[in-house]
């Protein structure tokens, strides 16, 4: 049996040897994390026991000693000067990159990543780590691309893994800067220029289309959810992640303050602990009615003393349904979960003159221009960010 019992934890884990080969080579897997609530499910810690065991499979035969474990985030400094191109495989590269990364990744970000290289760049490449290093091979892979009957996002993503491979070959020390440089060079993305641009599914859903979408449901939760899910300006991973014992009210401020550190997947509805990026572990803010209607939500439900309880128990598809039946009851557009929680608020804060540092704040994003990035730390956005939304949500 791989997933065990820690009896003094009460915590599950993992200890799993993976064949290698027919050598007689074998990999042990060993996770454990008693500070995760999550390992306490044993259906949980045996499905990503599965799920990991497949990725690795694919992985760890080319992974040599030079790296402690495909779960050690730095791999020895002293080993990378040491290394030889041609103990190198395109794949070996590939899985590196990923184990440098991985604790900035998300799982399914990661799983896209997977299925992107091995379909368009390792079959391509036949797993030949100089043809990435070769300008000629790169030239006809890059047509290659540009003659695939896919969209330019899709070609462009294929190529920034490659992009990413290249710039990790270097810190490995297999090409030199100058190399490097030669080979991006090639790489240059493509622009659309005959293509219509899809237009994107996510729209803005105004406050005063939100007051008449409100206004026509009739089941008490569903108008709690659809509220705060509006107000909440997280992706549908984050909002459905949320525990009772995330919540924080500030009684004096009149706001309520929500840690989010994990998301619910997708993936048989199991709760995870990684987010999209190191900018979605947040805390995001309610105000004025909104508290209210939190605190209201909580008794009803008889949660308040249920800290480990999920706060929202629905689904993504489940608040599809109900968001497009609700809009064409209320005579709205529809919207997209995405746009309804993400772009509506951020229109708002935009709207009501919020800084481009606080919505970036509030929202999660990873990056946003430099100047606007420094000229405001993360305290005084947050600070700002709570004023504006104390503008923007009715009152009491």
């Amino acid at each position: 049996m791989s997933v065990i019992l820690n009896k003094k934890t009460n915590h599950y884990y993992i200890d799993k040897r993976i064949k290698l080969d027919d050598n007689g080579n074998y990999y042990h897997l060993f996770i454990s994390d008693n500070d995760n609530l999550n390992f306490e499910d044993k259906d949980y810690v045996i499905n990503l026991e599965e799920t990991l065991t497949k990725v690795l499979v694919k992985r760890i035969n080319d992974i040599d000693k030079l790296s402690s474990s495909l779960f050690s985030s730095n791999i020895n400094k002293k080993k990378i000067k040491a290394l030889n191109i041609s103990s190198f495989t395109l794949e070996k590269l590939y899985s590196f990159y990923i184990d440098s990364r991985k604790d900035e990744l998300s799982i399914s970000y990661i799983y896209n990543l997977d299925r992107l290289f091995y379909h368009h760049i390792y079959n391509y490449f036949a797993n030949d780590i100089e043809r990435i290093y070769s300008l000629e091979e790169l030239t006809l892979f890059r047509n290659y691309i540009g003659s695939l009957n896919v969209t330019t996002h899709l070609k462009n993503q294929i190529l920034s893994i490659v992009i990413k491979l290249i710039e990790y070959s270097r810190k490995l020390h297999l090409i030199n800067s100058e190399d490097k440089d030669d080979l991006l060079l090639i790489l240059t993305k493509y622009k659309s220029k005959v293509e219509i641009k899809k237009k994107s599914r996510n729209r803005y859903t105004s406050k005063e289309e939100l007051t008449k979408l409100i206004k026509v449901i009739d089941n008490f939760n569903d108008k709690v959810m659809l509220t705060l899910l509006y107000y909440s300006s997280l992706r549908i991973g984050e909002f459905l992640g949320i525990k009772v014992k995330d919540i924080t009210f500030d009684n004096r401020k009149n706001i309520a303050l929500i840690n989010i550190s994990r998301q619910k997947l997708q993936i048989n509805g199991r709760l995870t602990s990684r987010l999209k990026t190191s900018s979605s572990y947040k805390t995001i803010i309610y105000t004025n009615s909104n508290v209210k209607l939190l605190k209201e939500y909580l008794e009803v439900n008889k949660l308040i003393n249920d800290p480990e309880a999920i706060l929202f128990d629905y689904t993504n598809g489940g608040i599809r349904k109900k968001l497009k039946r609700y809009s064409l009851k209320a005579n709205i557009p529809y919207n997209t979960i995405h746009g309804f929680s993400r772009k509506s608020i951020n229109t708002e804060l935009y709207n009501a003159g919020a800084s481009s540092k606080s919505r970036k704040t509030l929202l999660g994003q990873s990056s946003d221009f430099i100047n606007e990035n420094n000229y405001i730390d993360d305290k005084k956005a947050l600070e700002e960010a709570t004023k504006i939304l104390k503008k923007i949500t009715p009152n009491d």
